[in-house]
This record gives C-alpha cells, structure tokens and sequence, in this order.
C-alpha cells in the first residue's frame, strides 16, 4: 500500500496506535469512523490543486458526516 511508505503509519504504531492496512474508497487514513486524513507530500499537493483532485477528494461523499481533514507531509529543516 503506498501510504505505508510515507513515515506516518510506523510514529502511530510506535506511538502504540493500532494501524490496519486497508483499501479506501476515500482519503489515506481514517483516524475514527468519523475523520478521514489524506495525507500529501508538498509536490502532490501541488499537483493535486492543479489537477483537481484535492477538490474531488473534499467534496466527495459530502452528505455524510465524514469530517476530511489534510495533512501535509514535508521535510523538517535542521535549522
């Protein structure tokens, strides 16, 4: 699964969350029945505001009470 090669899923699990693989139909993670996260790196974000996407993912299945958050994955500076 490509989420599982960003950092996040291995801090939840070391942070003693419980982390199960799955096929989504909508967002990366869901944090609890209610919260989908969709996680993006700073040149997919980019690449998703251009193409639509991030749009597509906000308003999708909008009548329910799915709260969607983004988290923006980038590189911390050592300064």
């Amino acid at each position: 699964m490509r989420e599982f090669r960003s950092t996040l899923p291995s801090l939840l699990h070391a942070s003693r969350l419980l982390v199960i693989p799955a096929t989504l139909t909508v967002g990366d993670y869901i944090i609890t029945p209610d919260i989908c996260v969709e996680r993006k790196s700073i040149p997919d974000l980019i690449q998703s505001f251009n193409s639509g996407r991030l749009w597509v993912f906000f308003v999708s299945h909008r009548q329910t009470s799915l709260v969607k958050q983004c988290c923006i994955e980038g590189i911390r500076s050592a300064n």
